[in-house]
């Protein structure tokens, strides 16, 4: 329906940004740190999109580049994989380090994704693996770009993981742990941390 969304961030939370287009304001479902990546709130931006249909209504998914946006409507053909799974899994980590992980059958890093049981890990890197070292290049190594923590990052990164399907308990419990082994983290950083366990 639509290649990309041209205008400006009005909002950007952990996996939701809302992108003012000429008065319009579309709500996109994202993966964690896209509006981060895209400039932050303000920004006159680019959003690459894909419209899909749940519960019988349309619901647009964005993204900060057009090969993310591709690589999520790879992951939406195999059998199983929702829009929910399809940004969690581009939220676990860098598209360069899932396709890392499809290529090389790491089941056991994909089932560290919520809602990735053994056989959903396992049907991923059959039907995409073929593919994936191809896709790899597309993709450069994301080294974290660090930004001055926010006040509430606690908060922030706990919203991040109940969008993302945890349950309020299993999400305190995960960035707690998370920020045991490292304080000084960013909310992207963090959310990603926790959702490694």
């Amino acid at each position: 329906m639509f290649d990309y969304l041209e205008g400006r961030l009005e909002k950007g939370d952990p996996t939701t940004i809302v992108l003012d287009v000429g008065g319009v304001g579309y709500r996109l479902q994202t993966p964690l740190g896209t509006a981060s990546r895209l400039g932050g709130k303000g920004a006159s931006v680019r959003a690459y999109v894909w419209t899909v249909r749940q519960d019988e209504l349309p619901k647009l998914l964005g993204f900060a580049t057009r090969e993310e946006r591709d690589l999520a409507t790879l992951l939406l053909r195999v059998a199983g994989i929702g829009p929910s799974l399809a940004l969690a899994l581009l939220s676990a980590d860098t598209p360069r380090r899932l396709l890392e992980a499809i290529q090389s059958e790491d089941v056991a890093w994909l089932k560290r994704v919520k809602g990735v049981g053994a056989k959903t890990a396992q049907r991923i890197c059959l039907e995409i693996r073929d593919r994936a070292g191809d896709w790899m290049h597309a993709f450069d190594l994301d080294a974290g770009r660090r930004v001055e923590p926010k006040d509430e990052k606690r908060i922030d990164a706990e919203q991040a993981l109940v969008a993302l399907g945890f349950s309020d308990k299993e999400a305190e419990a995960r960035v707690t742990k998370a920020l045991e082994r490292d304080a000084n983290v960013d909310v992207e950083s963090l959310v990603k941390a926790a959702l490694r366990g």
